[in-house]
């Protein structure tokens, strides 16, 4: 088994992927899982997506129900894709990382990126699919640009009609093109852009109240770029310090030791190019997140920003300090993701009898302080301007 492993990395991801999330398949619906379990046409999906009360546009995420519909209606099936897909963006993206940072690095960061806590909300929730269709075709897209680039063009179609969190890949990727001198691809990539970001922008104008309604009437003018800035400031230290994940002090003090022993066990070089193009589609992909700064969200960002830090490593000074970190962090990450799961362990297996299911998909109440933070300074902000 060993030697398998050793030979082939791919074997070992989806070994560590059904390890950690096999047991999903025996929950249950939850929440919106109803509404898309239920869709039994093609028409059906379709005005689903371009409805006009539709925040996002993401066409590919409801046809993916209705085929998987024509199957199975049962919950082991969903949850099943769902671990499935979530294997197969894992072996892509090892796949990816593999072209510029070698075997080990690459085997590194895949297996780091299952252990990220936010990735268990796709994975273990069947609602969640468009994170998982979005990332796969991203990373199809990343994978095909050198060999295929043209058919590399409707995979980034894919990954941008499943979910808004890409969005900007297609702009990546007509960069790229065009500086390789490939400038008719650049221009259907840049097209494609173009094309989402105006459906995307008009669906947003349409529902911008339905978007702040937790909010009320503090969110007007200036105000808006400014809980913009805060958002993305926020989810880059969440994505460090994951402050919705810990269930007490002693949890988030590991973490943060782990962390810590990381950090000062390496030797660091931030000046590789390689390290900066990751930094860079890092940044890109969590752009959306200024909107919604749920890191359930940036789980795609948080892969190139994993490549970042690795490729940025020189050399390790202490191994044992090294070793110790990666324990600590290991265990904390393991009882996040356990805990996520747990929310979502329904045992409602009727499709057609939905049973009322909370919230609280995380460890604690961070979000919710957060909001009432925010409508506070907000508040008075806008008391100061006046």
């Amino acid at each position: 088994m060993l030697l398998k492993f050793e030979n082939n990395p791919c074997l070992l991801l989806l070994f560590m992927v059904s390890l950690l999330y096999g047991r999903v398949v025996t929950f249950g619906y939850v929440n919106d899982d109803y509404t898309l379990v239920n869709i039994s046409s093609f028409s059906q999906a379709w005005n689903m997506a371009f409805e006009p009360s539709a925040l996002h546009v993401r066409p590919v995420w409801f046809l993916s129900y209705y085929f998987s519909n024509l199957f199975f209606q049962r919950p082991w099936f969903d949850h099943a894709i769902n671990v499935a897909l979530f294997g197969l963006c894992v072996v892509l993206a090892y796949e990816y990382a593999k072209r510029n940072m070698g075997q080990r690095k690459a085997l590194a960061a895949a297996l780091i990126w299952i252990l990220v806590p936010w990735n268990a909300f796709p994975a273990t929730w069947i609602a969640q699919r468009n994170d998982l269709l979005a990332n796969a075709f991203a990373l199809t897209a990343l994978l095909l640009l050198d060999k295929s680039p043209f058919v590399s063009l409707p995979c980034a179609a894919g990954a941008v009609f499943s979910k808004v969190t890409v969005m900007f890949l297609p702009a990546f990727l007509g960069w790229v093109s065009f500086r390789r001198k490939a400038r008719v691809l650049a221009a259907f990539f840049f097209g494609l852009f173009v094309v989402y970001f105006a459906l995307a922008g008009l669906a947003y104008h349409n529902n911008i109240d339905q978007l702040y309604k937790v909010h009320g009437s503090a969110f007007s003018g200036f105000l808006i770029p400014f809980n913009y800035a805060f958002h993305f400031i926020e989810v880059v230290f969440c994505q460090v310090v994951p402050l919705p994940f810990f269930v007490g002090w002693w949890h988030g003090l590991m973490w943060f030791s782990g962390l810590v022993l990381l950090i000062t066990s390496c030797r660091w070089q931030f000046n590789r190019i390689e390290s900066v193009k990751y930094l860079l589609l890092g940044v890109l992909m969590m752009l959306p997140a200024m909107v919604s700064s749920e890191l359930r969200v940036v789980g795609f960002s948080t892969l190139f920003f994993i490549l970042f830090v690795i490729q940025s490593i020189s050399t390790i000074k202490y191994y044992p300090r090294f070793a110790f970190a990666v324990v600590l962090l290991e265990i904390s990450a393991l009882l996040m993701i356990f805990l996520t799961q747990e929310h979502f362990h329904s045992l409602a297996m009727n499709p057609n009898e939905p049973i009322p299911w909370g919230q609280d998909f995380y460890q604690n109440s961070y979000y919710k302080v957060k909001r009432e933070w925010i409508i506070v300074v907000i508040s008075w902000l806008r008391h100061l301007v006046k």
